[in-house]
């Protein structure tokens, strides 16, 4: 049991952090809690937000620039980030490496 509440909390925390990084790079301003939750369909509360916030900056994945603002992902959030994005796109052996022909420059 212990360990399908620790998956479910870490699947929630990866969430709140891909949030925060894709937040971040179409913006460029660092993001709130409350931003984060409503990104989320409002399943989770600002408040919890806010938790797993203080946890992630405890890993080292984001910081606070200055007091009262809102969080930015450090080098190893966007890192961690990437190698979660790689994962779920690795391609396999049916689908073509590289780009695809309509987008090669011609």
């Amino acid at each position: 049991m212990n360990r399908v509440n620790t998956n479910k909390k870490e699947e929630r925390n990866l969430e709140v952090l891909s949030n925060i990084v894709s937040l971040y790079i179409s913006s460029a301003i660092p993001v709130s809690s409350k931003l984060v939750a409503r990104n989320m369909a409002n399943r989770v509360s600002s408040a919890t937000v806010r938790n797993i916030m203080a946890e992630l900056e405890d890993k080292g994945f984001i910081e606070q620039p200055h007091t009262s603002a809102g969080r930015v992902p450090t080098d190893t959030g966007y890192r961690y980030y990437v190698d979660m994005v790689n994962q779920k796109i690795r391609p396999n052996g049916r689908e073509p490496r590289g780009l695809p022909a309509n987008m090669r420059k011609k």
